[in-house]
């Protein structure tokens, strides 16, 4: 059985504020509800929430231009992430996203790690492009150019090796001459 609620603030891969939604008991019982995330849809609150939304629908759209003038600043940003790299600008290890959130508080920005979405592990030198949510209806692509952290090695060319001769095992070449 599922639970009407009103959203009373975003709630990410769930719905924004004043959305109706059905959810498990559980989920509105345990977290929604007592973060003040939402009301019940049937209670006498609800009713007084209806008239708050307005109020509410502002507060939103004020987050949505406040995230979308912050895309406008992290456009104009040169992020660089200086890591150490082998031969063929591979990383040792890869750029993850507390280096990253590091790197954008050095820049000024704040953000919380489910805001950067990695598509795949940055493991080499060069310009990698991810995604950086800042609300959850503002989203926008940031390129981070990856460096070397000092020289990269150069690999060497393989050091020829000179056949090795299998050992002997004396006691079955002692069998044999028996």
């Amino acid at each position: 059985m599922a639970i009407r609620i009103i959203l009373a603030e975003d709630v990410p891969n769930l719905g924004v504020i004043g959305d109706i939604v059905q959810v498990k008991p559980g989920y509105a019982r345990n977290f929604l509800l007592p973060q003040k995330k939402a009301i019940l849809a049937d209670s006498q609150e609800s009713r007084e929430f209806k008239h708050h939304l307005q109020h509410l629908e502002k507060k939103r759209k004020a987050a949505v231009m406040d995230a979308q003038d912050k895309v406008a600043r992290l456009k104009s940003l040169n992020i660089e992430v200086l890591k150490k790299a082998g031969p063929g600008g591979r990383l040792f290890g890869s750029v993850t996203i507390p280096e990253l959130i590091q790197v954008f508080a050095q820049n000024g920005f704040t953000l919380e790690r489910r805001s950067i979405i990695l598509q795949q592990p940055i493991k080499t030198i060069g310009n990698h492009t991810i995604d950086v949510r800042l609300h959850t209806e503002v989203k926008t692509a940031v390129i981070v150019k990856v460096k070397a952290d000092g020289e990269i090695p150069v690999a060497s060319a393989p050091v020829s090796e000179a056949p090795v001769e299998e050992p002997v095992d004396d006691y079955y070449d002692d069998e044999a001459d028996e």
